[in-house]
């Protein structure tokens, strides 16, 4: 199981990819209701589900940088992030079987056979959390310094030794 970067404007944090292509698919079902009144998110949320879907071992690229190109774009879906801790039902397992992303996929992958994101419940609140984080400016983890975030805690992998570990 590989991991993948998450990061907007040199900042940004590691995650397990199962946890990343949830998080994907979660926005953008929390998003796709927005796409009439913001054109722009259309290619988004194809990006988004195409990295969610594909199985990209390690791979998945969220590109926060080029697909939120101004603050009001990383405001949308900041405010989206943080609708989805709450909506996590208190199962152990998170599936992703919305028919708005099921719809979406289906149209992009046209085969069918792509992969369903799931992940465990809690160790995606942690990731969603920190994407919250990232998005309003509150995350203090330079990608040089790799932040990983699991399931119970946070540590970074090269960061100076006054840094330490986070929550």
């Amino acid at each position: 199981m590989g991991t993948s970067l998450i990061d907007l404007g040199g900042q940004g944090f590691w995650a397990r990819d199962p946890l990343v292509e949830s998080l994907l698919a979660l926005l953008v079902v929390e998003l796709e209701p927005e796409v009439a009144a913001h054109p722009w998110l259309d290619p988004v949320l194809d990006w988004w589900t195409v990295q969610a879907i594909g199985g990209f071992g390690g791979c998945i690229a969220p590109d926060l940088d080029r697909q939120l190109s101004a603050p009001d774009r990383v405001e949308l879906v900041a405010e989206a992030a943080r609708r989805i801790p709450s909506r996590i039902e208190g199962g152990e397992i998170v599936r992703v079987d919305d028919p708005r992303f099921s719809a979406r996929a289906g149209r992009l992958w046209e085969s069918g056979a792509w992969n369903r994101p799931q992940c465990r419940a809690p160790w995606l609140r942690r990731v969603a959390d920190t994407f919250v984080e990232l998005l309003d400016g509150d995350l203090h983890a330079p990608i040089r310094w790799a932040l990983f975030v699991y399931e119970d805690h946070n540590a970074f992998l090269d960061a100076p030794p006054d840094a330490g570990a986070t929550g």
